[in-house]
């Protein structure tokens, strides 16, 4: 998002530690531009420093201030922590984040922050965090040396004490298990020994195994007589067929063939004669009284005489009149292509139109809403248009905070749109999110059948839309194409402070926890929602409110 001023580079660097002791510090360091692109160099400047909890609009958890000085290259570094505050950085819980860090700068050494800027602190899980011993609570405030004297230095140590066996009282009396079956009393009259001393048994006898014969060493066996391997070797006592060639000439070849013979239709006898079927309807006998021809040449009164039971009131069926008319296809086809050009027409009036001078399209969003094709104050898709600080209705292209809300302590109308009582001189508070019509520069200068697009209406664009970085007409900027095929171009059209190199559209709804900022259409690497300064000088892209032509 672009400001009145840049801030070129930011990074937070986490101060050097060590694991006695974590310095509660971050360094910051940023380049700063003034409203012509130019470096503000040398310069005494004012910057808060806020620690936002849980989202880039959570609560500040911790705030400072600093006042620091340029160098001669725009750079201003200053220490996070180190700065004027009533806060004490060190009571953050790291463990309850995400964490994001918001600045706000005046390059003139006041108090006007009109620069805001807000990014997430991704790396200090953090230097300063990992005092903590991650999700442990932090005990540093009350854990001192021990030097209490009835305390051993075994009950200092950090992990729990390993005891001997010999060091636990009372212990059972483990007894001694023999090992051999000798130390057992043999009650039981059981061998004492595996040994086998009786003479009469071998000793393949006491082998565990069961003994392998060999076929030699069984009696008796049978004889096993030679078989034959080939047919020749039998005796043919059958007179089979000793030769596989058919040398029979009463069998002709066709019969020896592997596969079924093919027949001709003439091969075969006795066939039926297959009739000649015409294929005109007058070469069969007219014995019904059939039409003898294709033209028709008889009246609706001549078919309902013909018994076909049609209803007397039919009339002449390219022309129907009545409900029990009938219709000629013809008659049809002409209806349905006119009532198909109807629905063409129709379908084109619904998803584009031009309400009070202005062209919208419908994109084929959930909620149905037209989104215009200009931005106001252009004539064409690619032109900028005018520039609006949040809630003028006349082209100012932007104006300072204190101009904006104030003239000469008196609060001025825009400033009905604060719900914060810290908000103004006069703490003056209100429940107002969305801009009024009357402040509403869509609705003052195009009609009040067009406004500006809120906050949940800018999502629904971009979530339902192919979203393309393009040239058009030489002119960058997005091409959002809907569900239904339509699409609007919105250009790169910057701010009023630099116009041509940003994309910046306003919304109408306040945010509501910084209500001097207002949501608005930006782009990083994509389109997005962000806030700026409501004093800022942005485009406006309409939304027509009504179909009406």
């Amino acid at each position: 998002m672009k400001k009145n001023f840049i801030l070129a580079v930011f990074c937070l660097i986490i101060s050097a530690m060590t694991f006695a002791q974590v310095p509660q510090k971050m360094s910051y360091q940023a380049v700063v531009r003034g409203s012509d692109n130019n470096l503000v160099t040398n310069s005494e400047i004012s910057v808060r420093i806020s620690i936002l909890q849980g989202s880039t609009d959570g609560e500040a958890v911790y705030t400072e201030t600093h006042s620091a000085t340029t160098n001669a290259n725009g750079l201003v570094t200053i220490e996070i922590g180190d700065g004027t505050s009533s806060d004490d950085i060190s009571a953050i819980n790291w463990a309850n984040g995400p964490y994001f860090v918001k600045t706000e700068t005046d390059v003139n050494g006041g108090y006007n922050y009109d620069i805001i800027g807000v990014s997430q602190l991704l790396s200090v899980p953090y230097a300063i965090y990992a005092q903590t011993a991650g999700n442990v609570p932090d005990v540093s405030s009350f854990l001192t040396e021990e030097t209490d004297p009835t305390v051993s230095e075994w009950a200092k140590a950090e992990n729990k004490p390993v005891y001997d066996y010999s060091e636990i009282t009372n212990t059972p009396e483990i007894p001694t298990v023999p090992t051999n079956v000798s130390a057992f009393e043999n009650d039981a009259n059981y061998l004492i020994s595996y040994t086998e001393t009786d003479p009469t048994v071998p000793s393949w006898a006491m082998a565990e195994t069961k003994p392998v014969y060999d076929y030699s060493e069984i009696n008796n066996t049978p004889e096993i007589p030679t078989i034959p391997t080939i047919v020749s070797a039998f005796e043919n006592d059958a007179n089979y067929l000793t030769s596989y060639t058919e040398a029979d000439p009463t069998v002709p070849a066709w019969a020896k063939a592997e596969t079924k013979p093919t027949y001709d239709y003439s091969e075969i006898n006795n066939t039926p004669e297959i009739p000649t079927i015409p294929t005109n309807v007058t070469a069969f006998e007219n014995d019904a009284n059939y039409l003898t021809s294709y033209t028709e040449t008889q009246n609706i009164a001549d078919v309902a005489a013909l018994g076909n039971l049609v209803n007397t009131q039919l009339k002449n069926v390219t022309d129907p009149t009545e409900n029990q008319d009938a219709a000629t296809k013809k008659y049809v086809d002409e209806l349905v292509s006119q009532l198909q050009a109807a629905i063409d027409v129709l379908n084109a009036r619904v998803t584009t139109g031009r309400t009070n001078g202005h062209d919208w399209v419908d994109l084929g969003l959930p909620s149905g809403t037209r989104w215009a094709t200009c931005n106001v104050g252009a004539v064409i898709p690619e032109d900028n248009g005018n520039y609006f600080a949040w809630g003028y209705t006349t082209a100012n292209n932007g104006t300072s905070w204190g101009s904006y809300c104030f003239c000469n302590g008196s609060e001025r109308t825009l400033t009905k749109y604060c719900n914060d009582a810290s908000f103004g001189n006069n703490g003056y508070t209100d429940s107002l999110t969305i801009l009024e019509p009357s402040d509403d520069a869509a609705t003052i200068n195009w009609g009040e059948e067009w406004r500006m697009p809120t906050y949940d209406e800018f999502n629904e664009l971009i979530n339902n839309c192919t979203i393309i970085f393009r040239t058009q007409n030489s002119k960058s900027g997005y091409l959002l194409i809907g569900p239904n095929g339509n699409s609007i171009f919105m250009p790169y059209a910057g701010n009023y402070g630099i116009p041509n190199a940003g994309f910046s559209y306003w919304s109408s709804s306040i945010h509501t926890n910084y209500p001097n900022n207002a949501w608005s259409l930006t782009s990083s690497s994509t389109l997005n929602m962000s806030w700026g300064s409501r004093a800022s000088g942005y485009s406006i892209r309409p939304i027509c409110a009504t179909t009406q032509n």
